[in-house]
């Protein structure tokens, strides 16, 4: 077992590997039965993402400057013994077709849930359209849409979409569910976090909604920014605050799309970078067939942004003075 600290972000994962040999099994676990931080156990034995921005209203309209907002309804309500089997299962390389990656190969904690590269990405048909970077995985409880050309609207979903990408983790259905049907220790696992029944089999979309479960409790929201609009005025320096101000402002306009709390308004916007002229990448374009979306790619959250380099959805910009100048 490996521990791993994310500098600055106070949180401490355990990265579990489970191997199919015995020589290496680990017989003496039990999951958690308690929530991760920034979020409350229910009478329901279900763990809820809690914030301050639960007493401020979600706005009916776009962004028109304030800062007390409450948030978009999170994907929560999971146990915590299905976040805990989630994230046993992320950084288990066992979920990849050969058994050398796992979920944190690309979304790494230390990276803030990123691994700073661009990789290659291939259209319907297999051609090489461009590069993405991988996107962080912090608040993806409060997106309506994921990956950058936001292309399916359930995270359970999203996340078969990788296991099972030949370009990721080169897995399949059957073969996965073999694998993690084999190891006793996850069949204890799974009859903790789901209620099975010893002669149960593991079920695909158990595997795909504690991965979900875990990606969910992954939550950034008690930053000096967010102490600040709950009425730590001394939370920001001066210049830190002129800065707020300024990206705010009709002037800047920033936080139009980059909206607070969250830092994006979940939408897809086309961003003006230049692509390939060979072979561009049409982001949401290409998903949707829709012109008006060619070169449109999800906006994303700053969050966390200092530590999460290359930026825009290709990883053209190594730093935040490229982006805004």
């Amino acid at each position: 077992m490996i521990w791993i600290k994310s500098k600055g972000l106070g949180i401490l994962f355990l990265c579990s590997t489970i191997f199919l040999t015995s020589a290496n099994r680990y017989y003496d676990f039990s999951l958690l039965a308690t929530c991760p931080q920034n979020l409350s156990l229910s009478e329901l034995n279900e763990c809820i993402i809690t914030s301050g921005y639960s007493v401020y209203e979600v706005p009916t309209k776009r962004f028109s400057g304030e800062l007390k907002r409450g948030l978009p309804k999170a994907h929560d309500g999971y146990t915590p013994q299905q976040i805990d089997l989630g994230r046993y299962l992320f950084f288990d390389p066992l979920l990849s077709g050969n058994n050398s990656i796992s979920c944190a190969s690309c979304h790494q904690p230390n990276k803030n849930f990123t691994d700073g590269i661009s990789h290659e990405f291939k259209d319907s048909k297999g051609n090489v359209v461009g590069k993405r970077e991988t996107p962080s995985l912090w608040n993806v409880a409060f997106q309506n849409t994921f990956f950058w050309d936001a292309r399916t609207s359930n995270l359970q979903d999203a996340v078969a979409g990788q296991l099972f990408s030949k370009e990721v983790m080169n897995s399949s259905a059957a073969e996965l569910m073999k694998k993690i049907n084999g190891v006793a220790e996850y069949k204890q696992m799974f009859k903790d976090a789901f209620g099975l029944n010893s002669e149960d089999t593991i079920q695909l979309n158990q595997v795909t909604m504690a991965l979900a479960a875990f990606q969910s409790s992954l939550v950034s929201i008690n930053s000096r920014f967010d102490q600040y609009v709950h009425g730590d005025i001394e939370a920001l320096s001066p210049k830190e605050i002129r800065g707020m101000n300024l990206f705010r402002s009709f002037f800047a306009r920033c936080a139009e799309c980059h909206t607070p709390p969250l830092f994006t308004n979940n939408e897809v916007a086309v961003n003006g970078v230049v692509e390939l002229e060979s072979n561009p990448d049409l982001g949401a374009g290409a998903v949707y067939q829709n012109p008006k979306l060619e070169g449109a790619f999800k906006v994303p959250s700053l969050r966390n942004i200092s530590n999460t380099a290359p930026y825009m959805h290709g990883g053209n910009f190594k730093s935040l003075k490229e982006v805004v100048s």
